[in-house]
């Protein structure tokens, strides 16, 4: 879970879990890369969307969305041979909200 910065107000230990989190997997996949390794984060707002949006509204009506849906696509599209050349990146589920 990452929430948007919108939403963050509140949530710092949150955010900064998520942000330690994606560092920690770019790291990874920079040192692991030459192995042939590819390490990519997900991250969502699914758990952490707020009942009342500020400003204008996430392009797909789906938002928050839901984990075996968004998510799984996402993990999906990471996996296929398409994303070969994916790593060190973050992919977010998150239905078009704006950050």
């Amino acid at each position: 879970e990452r929430p948007a910065p919108l939403d963050a107000e509140g949530r710092a230990p949150l955010v900064a879990v998520a942000e330690g989190l994606i560092t920690f997997a770019r790291s990874l996949a920079l040192g692991e890369g030459a192995r042939g390794v590819r390490i990519n984060v997900v991250s969502t707002e699914i758990a952490t969307a707020p009942a009342r949006l500020f400003g204008s509204p996430p392009p797909l009506a789906s938002f928050p969305g839901r984990a075996e849906v968004e998510v799984a696509g996402a993990v999906r599209m990471l996996l296929s041979a398409d994303a070969v050349g994916v790593t060190g990146s973050v992919v977010r589920a998150d239905c078009g909200r704006a950050w």
